[in-house]
């Protein structure tokens, strides 16, 4: 089965070629870091659907069409609307393509129903149209049983931690959970800036 890309090339060859089709990926990160630059490089990839629960969608397409990704519809999603609706927001997920919600926090502080309806949508869609997900997970206080659902019903759980120094700031990616593949039994040392780079060296100290 061909996998589709992350837009992160070490990353697809540490995941054995990428994400297998029908995936639904869960980005844990926290607030303050850029790890909305993992949502781009996915967009940049192939045809995507970005639904934005925080941001105006002028804002998300205007970023994206300066780092120069294109393909991507943008729409700004109401939580109470997704969270009832699902079928019809995630419709029209493209075919081989991706589909990010950023960030999923809102989904999360639902009831259990309308929560699970939420990923059961997003995963059916997914797998009807061969295309990957990846849900936003800003690190939060208030996570709870929504996040451990999330999580649970997730194919792929990346986590974003930064270590700060009065000399550096280290950001690593931890891949704990792969259903379909290898989870990661390292961390990924990555450079977060305007772009995702990844440190080849196994130094992670």
């Amino acid at each position: 089965m061909s996998r589709l890309s992350t837009g992160v090339p070490v990353l697809d060859r540490r995941l054995g070629g990428g994400l297998p089709p029908g995936s639904l990926a869960a980005l844990v990160a926290p607030p303050e870091s850029q790890s909305e630059l993992f949502l781009r490089a996915l967009c940049d990839t192939t045809e995507a659907v970005y639904l934005t629960t925080l941001r105006p969608a002028v804002e998300v397409e205007r970023q994206l069409a300066d780092a120069g990704v294109e393909n991507v519809s943008v729409r700004s999603c109401d939580p109470q609307t997704l969270t009832t609706e699902p079928d019809r927001l995630l419709a029209d997920i493209p075919e081989d393509g991706v589909v990010v919600v950023d960030p999923f926090n809102p989904v999360e502080t639902v009831d259990r129903t309308r929560h699970v309806g939420v990923l059961d949508a997003l995963k059916s869609g997914l797998e009807a149209a061969g295309a990957v997900g990846m849900v936003h997970c800003l690190v939060d206080d208030a996570d709870g049983a929504g996040r451990t659902r999330t999580l649970a019903r997730s194919d792929l759980v990346c986590e974003v931690d930064i270590v700060k120094t009065s000399l550096s700031i280290d950001t690593r990616l931890y891949v704990t959970k792969f259903r379909g593949g290898s989870a990661l039994t390292e961390p990924v040392k990555v450079k977060l800036t305007d772009t995702v780079s990844v440190d080849t060296s196994r130094d992670i100290a």
